[in-house]
């Protein structure tokens, strides 16, 4: 992996953790508590493309709306220019 994208996800990972400490890239561990955050990132040209997912045991959906929503509100303030 070259080293600008590990430079990425780092900061990608300490961007998301100011809304959410448990976000992982690509994927976490078995014993990680919910709900957490995975992501990846996509080549799209000149640009990237960040994928998150949203991980939660319970049956319902509220935590994972409300966390999406946190994590989106935060990131549509945010702007990253490296």
């Amino acid at each position: 992996m070259a080293s600008k994208t590990v430079l990425l996800i780092e900061e990608i990972k300490k961007i998301i953790r100011n809304v959410h400490m448990g976000v992982f890239y690509m994927k976490a561990t078995k014993t990680t508590p919910y709900p957490y955050i995975t992501f990846q990132i996509s080549d799209i040209g000149a640009s990237k493309k960040l994928e998150l997912d949203y991980w939660a045991d319970k049956p319902d959906s509220i935590e994972l709306e409300t966390l999406a929503d946190n994590v989106g509100d935060y990131l549509n303030k945010y702007t990253l220019n490296k």
